[in-house]
């Protein structure tokens, strides 16, 4: 799967739609990682998502497997590109003598600051082709010690396993008989807590840092 991955990057440096293949799969990155990076929250319509883009462009171009995984790199570029996007535009107001702050504000000074309500609202898109709310989670979440260290050990194991979790994706169902294989968990733990499974992997596998803080002992199973 990973060779595959190479592959299609490789080709997209010169196949127009193998690129859009690729901006398609990490969509939801790209966006998470551009809301992060210029503190509020970016949806296609924006400015700052045609700067991701073409930054994603030039990663994709640039990337060889010898720097490491492709999305690291890639987040770096486009962190990079939008930070300098944003000082271009304070450097054109202030040259309007518009008065504004002579440097980029850090995190806790910024208006507009990444919240996790971002997160969530961001992530409630990707929830929407699974039939539930982010919402919903709190009648599905496990409750017992016994059944969160389950429910832990299946999520890890769909985070970790690319095939299993592209065919969540694909389908918008959760791949139960496989994962009943894969990690030795009844399926009856898995359809009980179907929806915590799935937006679980969700958040971990994508780029929600403050919703991830919340999955400590999905972590620690991923660690094991």
């Amino acid at each position: 799967m990973v060779n595959e991955r190479n592959t299609q990057r490789r080709e997209a440096r010169i196949s127009d739609q193998q690129f859009e293949s690729l901006v398609k799969q990490y969509r939801r990155s790209m966006l998470a990682c551009a809301s992060r990076a210029v503190k509020h929250f970016v949806t296609e319509q924006d400015e700052e998502w045609s700067v991701t883009l073409q930054a994603f462009y030039e990663a994709v171009k640039g990337y060889d497997s010898s720097r490491g995984d492709f999305w690291p790199f890639a987040s770096v570029i486009i962190r990079r590109r939008l930070t300098d996007w944003m000082r271009d535009l304070y450097r054109h107001r202030e040259e309007e003598q518009e008065e504004i702050p002579e440097s980029i504000p850090d995190d806790e000074n910024w208006p507009g600051k990444y919240t996790i309500k971002d997160e969530i609202d961001a992530v409630q898109g990707e929830l929407k082709k699974y039939g539930f709310s982010f919402f919903d989670l709190t009648e599905s979440s496990p409750k017992a010690q016994k059944s969160r260290k389950k429910c832990a050990v299946v999520t890890a194991v769909l985070v970790q396993n690319e095939e299993l979790f592209h065919s969540m994706t694909e389908t918008g169902t959760l791949p139960v008989k496989a994962l009943v294989c894969a990690s030795g968990i009844s399926g009856k733990v898995l359809e009980k807590h179907r929806r915590y499974i799935i937006a679980a992997a969700i958040i971990l596998n994508g780029d929600y840092p403050l919703l991830a803080e919340y999955l400590h002992m999905v972590q620690e199973e991923m660690k094991a």
